[in-house]
C-alpha cells in the first residue's frame, strides 16, 4: 500500500517491500526483528533520531506500522534508546545508528513511578570507577545478544537517574516470553541483574524526573505515530470492501466516521510535534489512537468476512497486533490514571 500523502517517505521502496514481505514471519517469530533494524540502520532510518528530530522519528514509525507493526515497535524501542543516549548527554553508540545492535527501552517503571504507581526495581551502588547494579525488569522488547539496554536506577541515597546496560554483561539474566498473541519476533521477556558492574560513565547522572521531562513527548508522540500507521493501513483494507457492490457499502458511514477520527488524530499529533501545550493532551492522544487502531482493525476484520477469522492472514495480524496496545506500557488503565491526575 502506498505511503499516506501526509507522510514524506523515510525509508526506500525497497526497503519497506522487505519489512511487508517479513510481516507475516515476524509475527509468527519465525524471523526476529533484528533483521529489520539492521536493515533499516545501514539506510539511514534512524539517523533522524540521531539528529533528535521527533518528527522524522514519528514518520519513520507511522510508515512501518502500515506494514509490519512488529518491526514499527521495534524500531520504537531501537529509536527510544537513542533519544534516551541524546537527554543523557551520551554518545549514541555507532552501532545503535547502523541497527548493527539493537536497542532496547526499558522505562516503563519509571513512567509508573513518576505516576505514583511504582517505584524503580534496579537498584546502583557506586564502586570506585563502576557501578554495580541488582533487580529486575518485568518486561522489555529487543533483548538480542549484545542490545544497549537504557533502565532507570536507584541509588543508595536516594538518587534516581537511567543507566545503560549491555546484554551479554555478567550477571544479566534474559528470560524471553512465552509464545504471544502476535509480535512473537520482538525479543521480548525480562531482565534480572544480579551484582551487574557497569563503568561509571554508563549512567547519565540526570535526574529522573529531569530526564522524563525531556523525553516524554517524543516517547508518546512516537507510540501514538505507529498507532495512526496501524489504524491507517486497517482503514485502507476496509475501503476496498466498501467500495463493492453489496451488503459491506452499509458500512461507508462507519468508514467515514473512522476517517475523521484518523484526520482529527493526524491534526493534534501535528500540532503537539510544534508544541506540547499540555501534558494531558499528549496522553490524551496516545489513549485516543490506542482506541482508533481498535475500531479500525475491527472493521477491517468485519468487512473482510470470513476471511477475517482465518488464523493466518494480514488482516487478522492487523486484529492481534492492535490488541497489544491496550497493554502496552503506558497502559490504557495507566494512561486514564495519569490524565485524571494531572487534570486535577
Amino acid at each position: 500500500m502506498p505511503v499516506p500523502s501526509t507522510v514524506q517517505q523515510p525509508v526506500a521502496d525497497s526497503v519497506l517491500a522487505n519489512v511487508a514481505e517479513r510481516a507475516a514471519s515476524i509475527d509468527r517469530g519465525d524471523v526476529q526483528t533484528d533483521v529489520a533494524l539492521a536493515e533499516l540502520g545501514q539506510n539511514g532510518a534512524f539517523d533522524a533520531a540521531a539528529q533528535g528530530d521527533v518528527a522524522g522519528v514519528t514518520a519513520l514509525l507511522e510508515t512501518l506500522a502500515r506494514e509490519c507493526f512488529s518491526t514499527a515497535f521495534s524500531s520504537w524501542g531501537h529509536t527510544m534508546s537513542i533519544l534516551f543516549h541524546r537527554a543523557g548527554g551520551m554518545e549514541v553508540p555507532e552501532e545503535l545508528l547502523d541497527g548493527s545492535v539493537a536497542g532496547v527501552s526499558a522505562m516503563a517503571p519509571a513512567f509508573k513511578w513518576a505516576s505514583e504507581l511504582g517505584d524503580i526495581p534496579v537498584e546502583a551502588v557506586a564502586d570506585g570507577d563502576s557501578v554495580v547494579l541488582n533487580g529486575k525488569i518485568a518486561w522489555a522488547s529487543n533483548l538480542f545478544p549484545n542490545a544497549i539496554v537504557m533502565m532507570p536506577v536507584r541509588f543508595e541515597d536516594g538518587t534516581l537517574t537511567i543507566a545503560r546496560v549491555r546484554i551479554g554483561t555478567e550477571g544479566l539474566t534474559v528470560k524471553h516470553s512465552a509464545p504471544l498473541m502476535a509480535l512473537n519476533g520482538t525479543a521480548s521477556g525480562s531482565l534480572s541483574l544480579t551484582d551487574v558492574r557497569i563503568l561509571a560513565s554508563d549512567v547519565t547522572g540526570v535526574p529522573l524526573k529531569e530526564f522524563l521531562a525531556k523525553v516524554r513527548p517524543g516517547f508518546l508522540l512516537a507510540q501514538s505515530a505507529f498507532c495512526i500507521g496501524l489504524g491507517a493501513r486497517s482503514l485502507d483494507e476496509a475501503a476496498l470492501s466498501v467500495e463493492k457492490p453489496g451488503p459491506n457499502a452499509l458500512f461507508r458511514d462507519r468508514l467515514d466516521g473512522l476517517r475523521e477520527t484518523e484526520q482529527s488524530l493526524r491534526n493534534e499529533h501535528a500540532s503537539l510535534l510544534e508544541k506540547v501545550t499540555s501534558p494531558v493532551r499528549l496522553l490524551q492522544l496516545r489513549l485516543d489512537a490506542a482506541h482508533f487502531v481498535s475500531d479500525a482493525t475491527k472493521l477491517e476484520a468485519t468487512l473482510a468476512g470470513g476471511r477475517g477469522y482465518l488464523a493466518d492472514t494480514d488482516t487478522t495480524r492487523r486484529v492481534r497486533e492492535a490488541a497489544f496496545l491496550p497493554v502496552q506500557s503506558p497502559t490504557e488503565g495507566h494512561l486514564m490514571w495519569e490524565i485524571q491526575r494531572q487534570s486535577v
